[in-house]
């Protein structure tokens, strides 16, 4: 084998260094350039960007049967690595909103609620993620409170989540959010 002799040269540079020559902990973050750690460096697990957001203004009230965009929560998260296997990414959506339905014919029925990505629901579940449920009461408010993993193999690209609500037997007048209380998103971009 040919070993090749460490030479600093004139101009500032080393040469004859070989890949994993520098004693370990010699590199701290001062010494890495601008930019030189992106997103198609990070390892699976990693956090590759977090897209954050509240709402708070105008609600929705419905009595449809079909899942109806809270378009008032809209968020647009744009998704930097394509696919969801290795070397793509995964979005963790956290979220809430204020829930609300009530009245005598409410006794024994539903509010439905779920996660929306480009108008549509994500589960295809009757009450997707969740659901308020009063026996006696004549109604029910709560927090919709959203932890979901979309694993859809997604391009890179621009996507709108929102909550979705529907009156699951269509009785039933079913509201999310309002002016008076404040809803909030944390969707993170995590490395596959």
């Amino acid at each position: 084998s040919i070993i090749m002799a460490i030479q600093i040269n004139g101009n500032g540079t080393i040469t004859g260094v070989s890949v994993g020559g520098l004693p370990d902990g010699i590199v701290d973050t001062d010494m890495l350039a601008a930019s030189a750690v992106d997103n198609t460096k990070l390892a699976a697990g990693s956090v590759i960007k977090v897209t954050y957001g509240t709402h708070s203004t105008t609600g929705l009230s419905t009595t449809s049967t079909s899942w109806q965009n809270y378009t008032n929560s809209n968020i647009t998260v744009t998704k930097l690595r394509s696919g969801n296997g290795s070397g793509g990414s995964v979005l963790l959506i956290l979220g809430n909103a204020w829930l609300n339905y009530e009245g005598t014919s409410a006794n024994q029925r539903h509010l439905g609620y779920s996660l929306m990505r480009d108008g549509t629901e994500l589960t295809g579940k009757i009450y997707g993620l969740g659901n308020l449920y009063a026996s006696t009461a004549q109604g029910y408010q709560s927090s919709a409170d959203i932890n979901y993993m979309d694993t859809a193999s997604l391009s890179a690209g621009n996507y709108v989540y929102s909550f979705g609500i529907k009156s699951p037997d269509g009785t039933v007048t079913c509201m999310i959010g309002n002016a008076q209380r404040t809803g909030s998103w944390q969707i993170l971009e995590v490395a596959t």
